[in-house]
């Protein structure tokens, strides 16, 4: 890609496409579906622009649309994602910045409002952790394995009879899978 001074390649859209060429190579398949919808949607509102006219209020009129209504689930946008949004935005600015192409990153502090709903997990009740002890299904042992080891999902589900040592009660975990569309792919390592 040219990285020469004309128009079109002077936009935020340009350095996006630049930076995420770029990260891509680290990020899991799910964040780079995750990080290209951000893009997408921040290039909705700046990425015609050239990247050195924009400024904080640009970056904080796009948070503060999406903390109001996000446009494709006509709802507040989560506090969570917000922050993706913004990181990724000051992750591209950083990028310019790192190649002389602007001085300042006018993402950086921007807050994200206190109002924005929180998603947050809840321990399970009394009640549903005796459903699933009580419950004659077929995933039964996998939801015990969840709820008493603290397994997530994708950790459980490569988990093999020789991955659990019965006579020290001790799970090797030590694989995880990512969802790709419909297809579990498995990699090796874990989350912390």
């Amino acid at each position: 890609m040219n990285t020469s001074n004309n128009n079109e390649s002077n936009t935020f859209s340009y350095w996006s496409q630049l930076w995420f060429r770029k990260k891509q190579l680290n990020f899991s398949r799910s964040y780079c579906l995750t990080a290209k919808n951000h893009l997408k949607n921040i290039n909705t509102f700046i990425g015609n622009l050239p990247i050195d006219r924009i400024k904080a209020l640009d970056i904080d009129n796009i948070i503060i649309e999406y903390a109001n209504e996000n446009p494709h689930t006509k709802r507040p946008t989560a506090k969570h994602t917000l922050k993706d949004m913004r990181n990724i935005a000051a992750s591209v600015f950083d990028y310019a910045c790192e190649n002389d192409v602007i001085n300042k990153n006018p993402a950086k502090g921007i807050q994200i409002p206190k109002r924005a709903p929180q998603m947050h997990r809840r321990a399970l009740t009394k009640k549903e952790q005796h459903w699933i002890i009580q419950m004659p299904h077929r995933m039964r042992i996998g939801a015990l394995i969840m709820m008493l080891a603290g397994l997530r999902r994708g950790e459980l589900i490569p988990l093999m009879w020789s991955d659990i040592d019965f006579d020290i009660l001790v799970i090797n975990v030590n694989k995880s899978v990512e969802k790709i569309v419909n297809k579990f792919i498995v990699k090796p390592g874990t989350k912390n």
